[in-house]
């Protein structure tokens, strides 16, 4: 089952032709107390924010502060009272091709106005596991990132874990996991786009 339940409020961004969210999220997941987003990862929306991906500028970045949506997230996020900011790593050749990362500029952008840290310590275990980008949401459900951590202790702070994109969420709970085995007991999430569910089969299934 998934482990979200979602109500959408969808509204388009007039200023900036991106798809705002308006939603509520009740976790299902057992680290990761709540998963917040701004936008909708589909149609024109997906396209634009992928396109930041491979070619992040300032000046696409600004509309993100002229979005209702995403200035709320900063206030819902500020209210949490966070201790530090872990982005998801990339890939030392992406991370080159894409300018440092997506998690970690998006991480960029949210720390100075949340006056929290960031905290780039998490790395991916597996140096040559394949490319989530390349990989169905089905694949990327089986086959999970694996993390550990390399930074000081985190028993008793409160994270917010920060990806680009929520598509099939295996990555974002697996790095949770590895946060809260290191000592940290409250764990929230942050996507920049957040991809619905939109046929039965693509939802995460328990294992019987």
């Amino acid at each position: 089952m998934a482990e979200f339940f979602i109500f959408f409020r969808n509204r388009f961004s007039q200023k900036t032709s991106l798809l705002q969210n308006d939603w509520e999220l009740e976790s299902f997941s057992p680290h990761i107390k709540t998963l917040t987003s701004p936008f909708l990862l589909v149609g024109d929306t997906k396209e634009q924010l992928r396109n930041w991906k491979k070619n992040p500028s300032h000046s696409f970045e600004e509309n993100f502060y002229r979005c209702d949506s995403f200035q709320k997230t900063l206030k819902k996020l500020e209210r949490l009272r966070l201790d530090a900011l872990v982005p998801i790593p990339q890939k030392k050749l992406r991370s080159l091709t894409l300018g440092g990362g997506p998690a970690l500029r998006l991480s960029a952008l949210l720390s100075p106005y949340l006056k929290i840290p960031i905290r780039d310590h998490l790395q991916e275990k597996r140096k040559n596991s394949p490319s989530q980008a390349k990989q169905r949401s089905f694949h990327r459900y089986l086959n999970p990132k694996e993390f550990t951590w390399t930074g000081e202790s985190l028993v008793g702070r409160k994270i917010l874990l920060i990806d680009d994109f929520w598509t099939s969420g295996q990555t974002l709970r697996s790095a949770a996991r590895t946060l809260h085995l290191e000592g940290s007991d409250e764990i929230h999430g942050y996507v920049l786009g957040f991809k619905p569910f939109q046929r039965q089969e693509e939802l995460p299934q328990k294992s019987s």
